[in-house]
Parts: structure tokens; sequence; C-alpha cells
């Protein structure tokens, strides 16, 4: 009886010591991409927690950003010039004017934008700096000054054409300004008063009087304060215009002389007046019309 109950106790220890093995086994041989019992896992990454996302290789480079100083700029059209008549005035930029520097004005550009401007015509260059605003006729991009003119070779011209592109880096050295809005027409000075024809009595023979036309070009300027009488010696002078900001007083100046007609200026208190003198009454009306068809809507006359 002993005998039977050892050999059942040994049974037990090696059916319970072969069970053990074969879970060890098991458990050794699990496939580590399917799981137990054939379990095929995830199919794909969730995308939240699988990888670090803010490592960098160090062959990264950032994009470069956006802006004038890494942006292609170029302009093609009419450049213009303006020279010692504004020297020692303020520009649009607080700095003052010097003719002999090489600066320039432009419409947009920040203030301390380098500028290489080429001469289509002759091939010269010049290098400029935007410390101005301008010029403010539809048909031009830029304004130099006088020293950039004189390389440039458009002294005797006033105009040429010209190609316009960032030199090197575009460093703005001054805050943007606002844009210089357009002036309304002033006329700040005394208008004369111009007296009645004296007619001599009726036993004397008068004198011809030649007397203004009486069709008048609807397109021509309002005289102010009227045509003064024909047939006199006298000479007058015309104002077009009158401006506190130098820029739109060298704005009319440049479209008055581009009618053919001879322009000056005059300085009176804080105002650049745009005059043209020694015009006879006779001729007052055919100018009124000319500066009429280039947009001006009045004119002043006073006797000189």
């Amino acid at each position: 009886m002993k005998q039977i109950n050892r050999i059942f106790v040994v049974f037990f220890i090696l059916t319970a010591f072969n069970t053990l093995q074969a879970q060890d086994i098991t458990d050794l041989t699990v496939d580590p991409f399917n799981g137990a019992n054939g379990y095929a896992g995830s199919t794909s990454l969730s995308g939240i927690g699988d990888y670090d996302l803010s490592v960098t290789s160090p062959e990264y480079i950032p994009a470069p950003q956006s802006g004038l100083r890494n942006s292609a700029f170029r302009q093609e059209g009419i450049a213009s010039w303006y020279g010692t008549e504004f020297e020692g005035h303020p520009t649009a930029s607080g700095e003052i004017f010097n003719p002999a520097q090489l600066t320039a004005a432009h419409p947009n550009l920040p203030f301390g934008t380098m500028l290489k401007v080429t001469n289509i015509q002759n091939n010269r260059q010049v290098t400029v700096r935007v410390n101005d605003r301008g010029p403010f006729v539809n048909t031009r991009i830029i304004d130099v000054s006088r020293a950039a003119a004189e390389v440039l070779d458009i002294l005797g011209t006033g105009t040429a054409p010209v190609v316009v592109e960032l030199a090197g880096d575009a460093a703005v050295a001054a805050p943007q300004a606002p844009p210089i809005l357009p002036e309304p027409w002033i006329a700040p000075i005394p208008v004369p008063q111009f007296p009645a024809a004296v007619v001599p009595p009726a036993v004397v023979e008068p004198p011809a009087v030649v007397v203004p036309p009486t069709a008048i070009d609807p397109n021509a300027a309002v005289v102010k304060p009227g045509i003064p009488p024909y047939g006199t010696d006298k000479r007058y002078r015309i104002q077009v215009g009158a401006y506190k900001v130098t820029r739109n007083a060298v704005d009319t100046f440049d479209r008055v002389k581009s009618l053919g007609i001879e322009p000056s200026y005059e300085r009176h208190d804080d105002f650049y007046r745009v005059v043209i003198g020694g015009i006879r009454a006779e001729d007052i009306q055919t100018l009124a019309g000319r500066l009429g068809s280039a947009g001006f809507r009045e004119i002043l006359v006073r006797e000189e």
C-alpha cells in the first residue's frame, strides 16, 4: 500500500513539473509582433506618443522669412531729379535734404532702403538711399538727388528711363512715415481788384478797347479775380498753386514745364508758390486754357 502511495506521489510531481515546463516554453516563444494566441496587434501607429517630433536633424535649415530683405524687387519706368531749390528743408523722413548726397524719393519703399538705379539709355548706374516720398506723377517711379542725376547723366534731359533694383541688404534706417496726401489748392495772398474801365465823355472819341472774347473754353482754368482790360502795357503774374509740402510744388512745376511754359518759384512764409511771370492781359485766357487741359482748375492773376 505504501508502495502504491509513493508511486502516486512521484507521478503527481512529474505531471506538475511537465505542466510548468510546457508553460515556460510557451511564454518564451510568444511572437513579439503578433502577440500570444495569434493576436495580430495594431496595424498602424496612433500618431500620439510613438515618436518625439521635437527633435530635428543637424542638417535642418529654417525657411527664410518673407519680406523686402529677401524678396526680388525690380521696377522699370521714368526717373526724374530735384536739386538745390529744396536744400536745407526737411524730407518726408525728417532728414534735411542735401542735393550733394546720393539719395532718392520713392512712393512707398521704407526709408533707408538702398536702391541701384540704372539709366537704360547709357547703362550708367548709381546706388541711392531712400529718404523722401515722391514723385507724385503717375508716369514716374523715382526722384533722385542732383548728385545722383549727375552720375546717371540726366541733368540736361531732366528725366530718363531706368531700372530700379535692391542694392545689397535692404536695411531700414528710419520708421515708415505715413504717405503724403495731396493738398488742396491754396492762394494765401491778397487779391487785387481791377477798376472798371473809365468811359471818356461822349464828345471825345473813345480809344478802341479790346475786350476778352465771349466764347471761353469750358475746360479752361478759372481766372481769379478776372481777366484785366486789354490794350495796356501792363504785365501780370499768374499763380498756378501754393503749397506747404515742397514735393507738391516740384510736381506742379514739372507739370507746367511739360506744357512748354517756363514757371518759377516764390517763397512766402511757409508756402512755395509756382508762378508764371511777364504775361499780357491778352494772353491770360489762352494760358488758362492750356493749364486747364493739364488738370489745373483755378489760377490767380496779379499785376507785376
